[in-house]
C-alpha cells in the first residue's frame, strides 16, 4: 500500500468514526430528559428549577440526574422582560418557552448576567447542594 492509498484509508476511517460519534451523541440527546418547574417562592420571587437525566447528564455530571435552578425576585424578572426586544414577553410566555425547551435555564442565566441582574443560584450533586446567594 502506497502512502496515498494509506492516507485515503485513514481519512475514511476517521470520517466513519466521526459519523458514529455524531450518531451516538444524537441518540444520547434523544434519551436525555429535561424537566422545568417554575413556582412562586415566598410571594416576592419565582424559582425556576431544571432537572435533567440521561446518558449526557451522566457523562457531564457523573451522576444519573442533575438539578439546578435560580430564585429571581419579581422585580428583577420584570426588568428582564423590559430588556427583551419583544415587549409582549411575560412570565407566562417565559414559562411556556421553558416548558417547550425553547429556552434553557442556562440561556436565562446568560441574559441576566449580560444585563447585570441579580439572582440566587443552586445546584444539586447527589445529596449535596451548593447555594450561591444573590450578591447584587
Amino acid at each position: 500500500m502506497d502512502d496515498t492509498t494509506q492516507s485515503k484509508s485513514t481519512s475514511l476511517q476517521a470520517a466513519k468514526a466521526e459519523k458514529q460519534t455524531h450518531k451516538k451523541a444524537a441518540l444520547e440527546l434523544e434519551e436525555e430528559k429535561c424537566q422545568i418547574v417554575i413556582r412562586p417562592n415566598e410571594g416576592e420571587a419565582v424559582a425556576i428549577i431544571e432537572k435533567t437525566e440521561g446518558p449526557l447528564t451522566q457523562e457531564v455530571y457523573q451522576t444519573p440526574t442533575h438539578k439546578h435552578g435560580v430564585v429571581i425576585s419579581l422585580q428583577v424578572l420584570r426588568k428582564l422582560f423590559q430588556l427583551q426586544s419583544d415587549e409582549s414577553i411575560s412570565f407566562r410566555a417565559l414559562s411556556q418557552e421553558m416548558q417547550q425547551q425553547e429556552t434553557k435555564l442556562v440561556d436565562l442565566l446568560d441574559e441576566m448576567d449580560r444585563a447585570d441582574l441579580g439572582y440566587s443560584y443552586f445546584t444539586e450533586f447527589g445529596n449535596d447542594v451548593v447555594w450561591r446567594p444573590n450578591k447584587r
